[in-house]
């Protein structure tokens, strides 16, 4: 991260607001974790950033349309979750371009958080904030348990952008993994932001 920094300055990489933290969450809309987070942010009357696949957008748009109903703010995440270490610089935009007919956002992210200086600055070139983050929940691996997530949420500070999914991996424990992250975030007593749209 600390090289991607430094080729990347213009990028977003933490929140202007120290005392507060900024959720956010990548890969949806998927049919089971996005309604899961989305009545948990209304209940705790939370707003957030979702970083969408535009694949996920056409198989699921009431998903997608409640995220907008509901005030969060949206992104681009490519199309189908393409790595830019894997993809050349015109095929990785035109992905980007294809997610950005279903997706009315100037916010990008790269999935993996995977991006070279060639693909960034074509990406700008297009109009789009890359925006990235600080903390990751790292919800998605296996191996994560509620105890691991809880150790790790101990190093969040104010400014920080936190990574979250809502995809199949973490539709059974993305709930419990909130609730414990919001509780420990509010005993720092830190708010809660989103980005405004661009």
């Amino acid at each position: 991260m600390r090289f991607f920094r430094w080729i990347g300055p213009q990028w977003i990489w933490q929140g202007k607001d120290i005392n507060a933290v900024y959720l956010t969450f990548d890969d949806g809309p998927h049919p089971l974790a996005t309604p899961i987070v989305l009545d948990f942010l209304a209940k705790h009357q939370l707003k957030a950033c979702f970083f969408c696949l535009g694949e996920n957008v056409q198989a699921h748009p009431d998903i997608y349309a409640r995220i907008i109903r509901e005030g969060h703010v949206v992104g681009n995440h490519t199309f189908g979750h393409e790595s830019a270490f894997c993809s050349s610089p015109n095929s990785y935009l035109s992905s980007i371009n294809k997610a950005g007919k279903e997706i009315e956002s100037r916010y990008f992210r790269p999935p993996y958080g995977r991006i070279t200086p060639l693909h960034a600055r074509k990406i700008m070139k297009q109009k789009y904030t890359i925006v990235m983050w600080t903390w990751m929940s790292h919800d998605f691996s296996a191996s994560m348990t509620l105890r691991k997530l809880q150790r790790r949420c101990d190093d969040i500070k104010g400014g920080d952008i936190l990574v979250f999914h809502d995809n199949n991996k973490t539709a059974s424990k993305i709930e419990a993994y909130l609730t414990a992250a919001v509780q420990i975030i509010q005993r720092k007593q830190l708010n809660f932001r989103t980005f405004e749209m661009p």
